[in-house]
């Protein structure tokens, strides 16, 4: 999931340096809040449910589970609550995306909106390009 995380974020800092000599400074920071609004939810989903699986495979281990089942034990913990932590995640990921976009498009008032919302269609596309970048 970082691998999508680290795809937006270099699309989108490629985007603003590109803005910036196109359309100046608020080119710049138009695609910076364009693309802010899609990796920085993205990191902190992705840094909450690495944390969860952290903590579940710890307490796994720490119960004298081992091997094999270890990972059969993660994965049924991970399904029951992950999911309901995911689901929670992901909501309050697009509330924050949402904020973040609303906050650009209503406090910033050169913002150049060609620029914004390609760079955020752009970095969008980062979690489909990891999905097809093989290991």
């Amino acid at each position: 999931m970082y691998r999508a995380v680290w795809l937006q974020l270099a699309a989108t800092g490629f985007l603003a340096l590109l803005a910036a000599w196109v359309y100046g400074l608020p080119g710049a920071v138009s695609a910076a809040w364009g693309g802010t609004a899609v990796w920085f939810p993205n990191c902190l989903l992705a840094w909450q449910m690495s944390l969860y699986n952290w903590y579940v495979r710890r307490s796994r281990k720490t119960a004298g589970v081992t091997g094999e089942d270890t990972e059969r034990a993660t994965l049924q913990a991970l399904a029951g609550a992950g999911a309901l932590l995911l689901l929670a995640g992901q909501v309050f990921k697009l509330l924050l995306s949402v904020a973040i976009l609303g906050t650009a498009a209503l406090w910033y008032r050169e913002l150049a909106w060609p620029v914004f919302l390609l760079t955020l269609f752009v970095a969008l596309q980062g979690s489909l390009l990891a999905l097809l970048i093989k290991n």
